[in-house]
């Protein structure tokens, strides 16, 4: 999954496995931000204003059916916006992915939970707010290619 992490507020991204059967969640991994002006040896996609998009990687055992729920968590103000993009799901013991999604052409079955605060929305090239979020998507690394992020600005911009 490539991850953009940028502003002086951003606080995390939960990444959670709900059982369809048994309704257990577990919480994966938390990747706490802001990466786009913190240090990190990982090699990383540089975008022309200075932006960057991460790559990160989560291993996990599906015991059931099962959603990967994404949570994006924002600090103590607006100043901060969380971006995903090219979400791979692989088996370890199989080198063919079994979701590889990078959002140009449509969510790929991702959706919206409707009882939270943020929506992740669909976008292409700069974020309508300035300042914040990616400067293109990760995939493309263009204004056509498409990406889903959480819009965290004050007064919010709806998609």
């Amino acid at each position: 999954m490539q991850l953009h992490m940028h502003g002086l507020n951003v606080k995390d991204l939960n990444v959670y496995l709900k059982g369809r059967l048994t309704h257990r969640v577990r919480m994966l991994t938390r990747l706490s931000g802001p990466w786009s002006i913190e240090g990190r040896d990982e090699p990383r996609v540089f975008g022309e204003d200075g932006d960057w998009w991460n790559e990160e990687r989560v291993e996990f055992n599906i015991v059931e059916p099962a959603q990967l729920v994404l949570e994006g968590v924002r600090g103590e103000n607006y100043r901060g916006d969380i971006a995903i993009d090219d979400i791979t799901i692989t088996q370890s013991s199989c080198p063919s992915a079994l979701v590889d999604c990078s959002f140009d052409n449509d969510t790929c079955g991702w959706r919206q939970m409707f009882d939270d605060d943020f929506n992740w929305l669909p976008n292409v090239g700069e974020t309508r707010t300035r300042d914040t979020g990616p400067s293109s998507d990760h995939t493309r690394a263009d204004n056509d290619g498409r990406y889903l992020f959480i819009e965290a600005s004050w007064p919010r911009v709806e998609g």
